[in-house]
């Protein structure tokens, strides 16, 4: 099974320093954990994301713009808010979010 790769994307230097630890943590998740929308915009065009996550300290504008983008350049990636909660909520958070990708591919 291919990793999955997870996008990251916090404002907080600590919070970016445990979602790091959590992904890395999982042996089938890849993480990139970014804290500006230029470096979350590079590593999206650089890497095969399979899910983008939101984390704290981002403004409704500039999320509306990092949603824009990350949209116009794959219509399909799941891109969640994640509030925090601990590593069991993160886990379910990707897989549900995963596991609908699956089933929209899969009905076409």
């Amino acid at each position: 099974m291919d990793p999955i790769h997870i996008l990251y994307i916090d404002r907080n230097h600590d919070i970016c320093t445990t979602m790091e630890r959590v992904i890395s943590k999982q042996e089938d998740w890849k993480g990139t954990i970014v804290q500006t929308d230029n470096a979350a915009k590079e590593a999206f065009e650089k890497q095969a994301i399979s899910i983008v996550l939101l984390g704290s300290g981002i403004t409704t504008e500039n999320e509306t713009d990092l949603r824009l983008f990350f949209k116009s350049k794959n219509a399909n990636i799941p891109i969640i808010q994640h509030y925090g909660g601990g590593s069991g909520l993160l886990k379910s958070e990707i897989y549900n979010a995963l596991s609908l990708i699956n089933k929209n591919t899969d009905e076409r």
